[in-house]
């Protein structure tokens, strides 16, 4: 193969060859050669030097692969770039860059901001204490299996859920549902 390979980059070089075929067999020349990772540079080449610290492999692989998947778009070194500032930023604030890659290559997504990492981290966080379980969350707290019985629910927003049940504030059928399978009955 590299014979191959050689034979073609000097066949690039020809200035018999269009601009166009050069360019074409120079784009071959770059899809059949195997990545060159250098000591200093991370996984097929990227260099990480700007982020905190290298991502897992296994991970970094996974964001890829949903990038294709989900947007058909390629990872490249301007991505690691404008992602760096933001792994800084996550960093200082306690969150692993193995963490903030695995959250962006679950969720599939195009960009990179440190607030977007920072918001999953706290959509997914489990209740502390009783005054982070409200109305508007409790329901998918029930859901996610993060409230399992009745008592987990504050008193307050447990005669909440009942009035706005009664009154149809809220998803009824579903809300009752929910309710009913952690011990709460009307």
């Amino acid at each position: 193969m590299c014979k191959e390979i050689k034979r073609l980059t000097q066949l690039s070089e020809c200035m018999h060859l269009s601009k166009t075929d050069r360019d074409c067999i120079t784009w071959a020349v770059q899809q059949i050669s195997p990545p060159i990772v250098e000591p200093e540079k991370g996984f097929d080449g990227f260099d990480f030097s700007s982020w905190p610290n290298m991502p897992d492999q296994t991970i970094f692989a996974e964001l890829i692969k949903s990038r294709k998947e989900k947007h058909k778009i390629i990872m490249t070194q301007s991505y690691i770039e404008s992602a760096a500032e933001h792994m800084h930023k996550l960093n200082q604030g306690g969150v692993a860059v193995d963490k903030a890659v695995q959250v962006a290559g679950s969720k599939g997504w195009q960009g990179f901001k440190a607030s977007w990492v920072l918001n999953e981290l706290e959509s997914d966080a489990d209740p502390v204490g009783d005054e982070e379980i409200t109305t508007r969350n409790v329901m998918g707290r029930i859901k996610r299996g993060n409230i399992t019985h009745i008592s987990q629910i504050p008193s307050p927003v447990r005669s909440e859920l009942e009035s706005q049940i009664r009154i149809g504030g809220i998803k009824k059928e579903a809300a009752l549902q929910a309710l009913n399978a952690i011990g709460f009955g009307l």
